[in-house]
C-alpha cells in the first residue's frame, strides 16, 4: 500500500461499540439565527442493565431523551466515559506510530533535487523529536516525519486506535432489556442556512426568479440521509443560546451572577443578524434558465417551512441546495430616498447647501409564487444574461411587492436645500421647561438629461411635523425619540427629457433653546 503525504484531515470512524451508542439524525429543521432543531432515533444496547449515548452540544431546555413507544427510562445521569476511536486515512505521523515493528519504504530529499528511498522496519518512534527509527538489519537511521515524501508500507494497520474522553448520558432502563429504541431531540448552534436569489429578466414585464440554499453545518452533527426541512421565521429563544445544564460538566450557578437571558440576548441577536444580512457568492448558472421546480412546502404558526427532503451533510462542511425557481412579473422604477438633510432639532442650524441624491433605477417584483421571499442577496441579470446587478431582497410576503436596485441614474439629479421660515417660542413645556418651535421650507429641483421622460418616486424623511406637502402623501412613521415624530412624504414626479421641476413642502420642530 502506498500512502501520500498530501493528507489533510483524519476521518474518525466509531468503534463498534461507540457506533451502536451514537443516534442518526432522522429530522432536522434549521433556522435562519444559527440555529437547528434534531431529532435523533435508534437503537442502543443495553448492557449490565445500562445504555449510554453521547450528550449533544444542546440549547437549555431542549434537550429531551424519550422511549417512543412506553415510559422505559427509570434515570438517567451524565458522566465522562472512555471511548476506543478508530481512526483511518489518519496523519503521517500517526500512521507511522500505528506501525512500528512494520517493514517500511520512505522517500526523503538527497542532494541537487534528488530523492532517496530508506527501507528497513520501524525499530523506534520518538514523538519528541519528530523522528522514526529505521533498520534494515546491518544499520539503523533516524529519519524525520517532515522529510518523508512518500510512504510505502507492508502488512500495515490502515487505522490507529485513539482513546478519547466523550461526555456521556448514563440511561437506566425501567426493566431488563437487551436494547432500547431511544427519541433524542436538541436545539443545537453553530449551524445555518443562507438564501439566495437568482433573478433573470426575460422581457419588458417577465422574470425567472430562482431560490437556493447554502446550509452550513458547524453544529458537530453528521447528516445521514437526513429528512431537512429549512425555516422562514425566528424562534423564539428567551434564554439565549446557552448550553442545556445536562450537557455541561460542572455546577450550574442559577445566582444572581449568572442570568442566562442577559448574558445571551445580544449575541443571540447578533448571530441573527449576521444569519440574515451574510452575503453569498452566486454560482455560475445557465444564462437562460427556463424551468420551474418547487420544493415541497408548509405553513406553520408565524413559520413557513421549505422540505428538502432526504440529504447527506459531513459536519464542518457547507453545501448548497436550488429549493424553487418561478416565473413573475416586475416593473421599472426610478426612485430616490431623501433622508432629513437638517435634524433641527439636534442640530439647531440650516446647511446653506444643497444636498445632491443619488437616483437609482430599480425593479419592483410581484411575489406570485406560492412562498414568502426571505431576506437574502439577489444576482441581477438582463434580457442578454449580463450581470445586472446584486443587491439584498427584503422580506417579501406572498402577493406583496419587493423593490431591487440595479443602478444610479447618471441622467436625473435631485438636490434638496432647506431655509428657516419663522420660529415661536415657548410653545411648549417639558418638565417646567419651555420649548421652541421653527419652521422650515424646504425644496427638491428634479432635473432629467435623459433622452426620454422619466417618472420618479421620491421619498423624503422628516423629524416634524409635515403641514404643506405640494400633492405628497404624508405619513408619520413614528414618535421619534425626542420631541417630534418621524414623518415621511412620497412623490410620484413626472419629468420631461430636458425638464426641470421644483417640489416646496414645509414643517414644524420643536426644540430646546
Amino acid at each position: 500500500m502506498k500512502t501520500s503525504l498530501l493528507i489533510v484531515g483524519i476521518i474518525a470512524a466509531f468503534s463498534s461499540l461507540s457506533a451502536q451508542q451514537s443516534l442518526p439524525a432522522v429530522n432536522v429543521s434549521i433556522y435562519k439565527n444559527g440555529s437547528a432543531f434534531f431529532t435523533k432515533n435508534g437503537t442502543v444496547p443495553v448492557v449490565n442493565d445500562t445504555a449510554f449515548i453521547p450528550v449533544p452540544n444542546a440549547v437549555i431546555g431542549t434537550y429531551w431523551l424519550t422511549t417512543p413507544k412506553e415510559n422505559l427510562i427509570k434515570n438517567i445521569s451524565y458522566k465522562s466515559k472512555k471511548i476506543t476511536t478508530k481512526i483511518k486515512d489518519g496523519d503521517v505521523r500517526e500512521l507511522l506510530r500505528a506501525n512500528v515493528g512494520k517493514t517500511v519504504s520512505v522517500s526523503i530529499p538527497a542532494t541537487e533535487g534528488k530523492t532517496q528511498t530508506v527501507t528497513g522496519t520501524i525499530v523506534g518512534f520518538y514523538e519528541a523529536m519528530s523522528k522514526i527509527k529505521i533498520s534494515d538489519g546491518s544499520k539503523t537511521r533516524l529519519v524525520s516525519f517532515h522529510d518523508i515524501a512518500d510512504i510505502s508500507l507492508e502488512g500495515i494497520n490502515d487505522y490507529f486506535l485513539r482513546d478519547s474522553i466523550v461526555y456521556m448520558a448514563q440511561i437506566i432502563p425501567t426493566k431488563q432489556l437487551t436494547q432500547l429504541e431511544v427519541t433524542e431531540t436538541s436545539l443545537q448552534s453553530n449551524i445555518s442556512w443562507i438564501p439566495s436569489y437568482y433573478l433573470s429578466l426575460k422581457d419588458d414585464k417577465s422574470a425567472r426568479l430562482e431560490m437556493k440554499s447554502l446550509i452550513e453545518n458547524y453544529s458537530g452533527e453528521v447528516f445521514n440521509n437526513t429528512n431537512t426541512e429549512l425555516i422562514v421565521g425566528m424562534p423564539q429563544l428567551g434564554l439565549g443560546l446557552n448550553p442545556d445544564p445536562a450537557t455541561t460538566q460542572g455546577f450550574t450557578h442559577t445566582g444572581s451572577g449568572y442570568n442566562p437571558v442577559m448574558q445571551q440576548s445580544m449575541y443571540a441577536n447578533n448571530r441573527m443578524a449576521k444569519s440574515m444580512n451574510m452575503i453569498e457568492s452566486a454560482d455560475a448558472l445557465s444564462v437562460a434558465p427556463t424551468s420551474t421546480f418547487a420544493a415541497t412546502t408548509e405553513t406553520g404558526d408565524d413559520l413557513f417551512i421549505y422540505k428538502l427532503g432526504k440529504i447527506s451533510l459531513p459536519k464542518q462542511s457547507k453545501a448548497s441546495f436550488p429549493v424553487f425557481a418561478s416565473t413573475l412579473s416586475y416593473k421599472d422604477l426610478h426612485e430616490c430616498v431623501i433622508g432629513d438633510i437638517t435634524n433641527f432639532e439636534n442640530m439647531k442650524y440650516i446647511q446653506p447647501n444643497d444636498n445632491v441624491h443619488d437616483v437609482f433605477h430599480s425593479i419592483e417584483i410581484t411575489n406570485s409564487t406560492e412562498y414568502p421571499l426571505t431576506s437574502g442577496t439577489i444576482m441581477v441579470t438582463d434580457k442578454d444574461g449580463r450581470f445586472t446587478a446584486q443587491d439584498q431582497l427584503k422580506y417579501v410576503p406572498k402577493n406583496a411587492k419587493g423593490i431591487i436596485r440595479l443602478t444610479k441614474e447618471i441622467n436625473i439629479s435631485v438636490k434638496n436645500s432647506e431655509e428657516e421660515i419663522e420660529r415661536y417660542d415657548n410653545v411648549k413645556k417639558i418638565n417646567k421647561v419651555s420649548l421652541n418651535k421653527v419652521k422650515i421650507r424646504g425644496t427638491i429641483t428634479i432635473n432629467n438629461y435623459d433622452q426620454d421622460s422619466k417618472t420618479i418616486t421620491l421619498k423624503k424623511n422628516i423629524n416634524g411635523t409635515i403641514t404643506v406637502a405640494n400633492d405628497g402623501k404624508v405619513t408619520k412613521v413614528s414618535q421619534y425619540y425626542g420631541n417630534n415624530p418621524m414623518s415621511n412624504v412620497t412623490w410620484e414626479i413626472t419629468v420631461a427629457s430636458g425638464a426641470k421641476k421644483e417640489i416646496v413642502y414645509e414643517y414644524e420642530t420643536l426644540f430646546f433653546p
